[in-house]
């Protein structure tokens, strides 16, 4: 009987076991299988970026000067293994500085496709300083990113044409409340302001 009671608790013991490794392999099959997907999504992004090609001009009537010594530094900061140095790189983008228009471009170019979502960040904040066609299509390519910082970015960095407005009442059904929220606001200011414009 202390046999066959044993070996009926062994049983279960082995069907618990059985059943937590079961479980643990389905929740990490579903984890691997959601940064899988997110891995897709911002593989996609990124190739998309990369096929826009940006055509930035100088906002800055001494752009033209030499200034190679600054393009150097930013290059080799851009380039950095340490995250906070490309960032810092491309906050330089974000200044009155004059910098040659086609290195803004080639700097712009490669923080966009930054593995680290914050690199990614500062280069939306920095595109939106800079006088760059084609700023609305990759707006709309990093309003798919994965991060939602990054996101948020973009958005925030939506201006009032007609295109960009589109953008930010898709935004509204995004499935983030904070997208949501940022999206009602900026069309709630843009809307403010045309009244006023419309006033005087």
């Amino acid at each position: 009987m202390f046999q066959l009671k044993k070996r009926v608790i062994d049983t279960k013991i082995i069907f618990t076991r059985f059943a937590y490794l079961s479980l643990l392999t389905a929740s990490y099959c579903a984890l691997a299988d959601g940064n899988e997907n997110l891995n897709t999504k911002n593989n996609f992004v990124y190739d998309s970026l990369k096929s826009i090609q940006i055509q930035c001009f100088s906002l800055n009537e001494d752009s033209g000067n030499n200034h190679s010594n600054d393009t150097t530094d930013l290059k080799k900061m851009l380039s950095s293994q340490n995250t906070e140095d490309r960032i810092h790189a491309l906050s330089q983008l974000a200044t009155d500085s004059p910098i040659d228009s086609g290195f803004v471009q080639e700097i712009l170019q490669q923080g966009l496709t930054d593995q680290d979502a914050r690199v990614r960040a500062q280069a939306i904040y920095a595109l939106s300083k800079q006088n760059c066609n084609n700023a609305d299509l990759i707006l709309q390519q990093a309003l798919q990113d994965g991060d939602l910082s990054v996101r948020m970015m973009a958005l925030d960095s939506l201006g009032s044409n007609t295109d960009e407005i589109n953008l930010l009442k898709h935004a509204l059904e995004d499935e983030e409340q904070a997208i949501r929220e940022l999206a009602q606001v900026k069309l709630a200011t843009i809307s403010a302001q045309n009244n006023n414009n419309s006033k005087q």
